[in-house]
């Protein structure tokens, strides 16, 4: 917990620092530039405005984690942070079972998600199967502009036409993936997937403690009732 915590403190500082930066940078450019025209300047001022959107939502996510005991309560606390703060149209975490061969579907958030934090009939991929599945086999982030055009795509609720699929990785050990699609095709830009690494990389640490505990609170469990 204290790494985490460590860590959040971290982002709490880098990212105030950043807002404060980006809006001194903003408005020097404003003057230096007389002669941009005021649509470059409202395009620039929307842009500096959504990353400090971003990075305000990054610090509430990041300080709701630490009163969040359960993996599940953190997986899902995520699925409804990406959709607020990202506009994706759906997020489904999927986290790697014990037989290190298998992803369940653990989370979901969208118009076609369930919202009440229950997953009836949980979507199950093998390593290397879809998109998910080949993000987590190689622990790398991938991109598809048109999923028409990929083979590797898998309809879930309904087709969409672009994914973004993020592995969740602690000390290079896959723990899950977090995966978007958009009904957009190429929806998906470099900043989403620098929006998505920062999150990945606190979550990743708060699922790790939390899974400790869990275990921990079992093992004592187990052991009271064995008196």
């Amino acid at each position: 917990m204290a790494h985490f915590r460590g860590k959040l403190n971290s982002y709490l500082q880098s990212s105030s620092k950043t807002i404060a930066m980006q809006h001194k940078i903003w408005f020097q450019n404003q003057k230096k530039n007389k002669q941009s025209t005021a649509p470059q300047l409202t395009a620039d001022f929307i842009s500096v405005k959504r990353d400090n959107e971003f990075l305000l939502a990054l610090l509430e996510f990041t300080s709701s984690l630490i009163e969040l005991d359960t993996v599940e309560q953190v997986l899902w606390r995520l699925a409804q942070y990406t959709i607020k703060s990202l506009d994706f149209e759906d997020c489904v975490i999927y986290m790697l079972q014990e037989d290190g061969k298998t992803l369940l579907q653990k989370a979901a958030y969208g118009p076609e998600k369930p919202r009440n934090f229950d997953i009836k009939t949980p979507f199950t991929l093998k390593l290397g199967e879809g998109i998910v599945g080949e993000s987590a086999r190689t622990k790398q982030c991938i991109v598809v502009d048109d999923t028409r055009q990929d083979s590797r795509y898998k309809v879930d609720d309904k087709h969409r036409a672009s994914e973004l699929a993020m592995p969740i990785i602690y000390n290079n050990k896959l723990l899950g993936v977090i995966d978007s699609e958009h009904s957009e095709k190429g929806f998906f830009k470099r900043r989403h997937i620098e929006m998505m690494q920062a999150v990945v990389s606190v979550l990743a640490t708060k699922i790790v403690n939390s899974a400790t505990i869990e275990r921990l609170e079992h093992t004592i469990e187990e052991l009271e009732y064995s008196r």
